[in-house]
C-alpha cells in the first residue's frame, strides 16, 4: 500500500466521521424545531419565562442548523480534495505508464 492510499483511506474515513457529525446536528436542529410551548406552558403571571424559553430554544435551534450546514459543506469540500487526488492519480500513473517501458 502506498503513502497515497493510506492518505486516501484516511481523508474517506475523515469525511465520514465529518457526515456522521452533520447527520447528528440536523437530528438536533430538528427536534429542536418541535419543542416548542403554548403560551400557557409557565404557569403564574410571569410570562417571561416562556418568551425566554422560546428565545433560547430558537437560538439554539438556529445554531445546530447552522452548524449542520457548514459540516455538510466540509463533508463536501473533503469529498472533492479525494475526487481530486484519485483523478490525478489515476491520470499520472496512465501517463507514466505510456512513457516507461519494461522490457523484462
Amino acid at each position: 500500500m502506498t503513502d497515497l492510499e493510506v492518505a486516501l483511506e484516511n481523508l474517506a474515513a475523515d469525511t465520514t466521521k465529518w457526515a456522521e457529525a452533520a447527520t447528528g446536528m440536523s437530528t438536533m436542529s430538528s427536534a429542536l424545531t418541535g419543542m416548542t410551548l403554548g403560551q400557557l406552558a409557565f404557569t403564574g403571571n410571569d410570562l417571561s419565562a416562556a418568551q425566554a424559553y422560546e428565545e433560547v430554544r430558537a437560538h439554539v435551534e438556529q445554531l445546530t442548523k447552522a452548524g449542520a450546514e457548514e459540516l455538510n459543506a466540509t463533508v463536501s469540500t473533503l469529498q472533492t480534495v479525494h475526487a481530486d487526488y484519485l483523478a490525478n492519480e489515476t491520470a499520472a500513473a496512465a501517463k507514466y505508464r505510456s512513457m516507461w517501458t519494461f522490457d523484462g
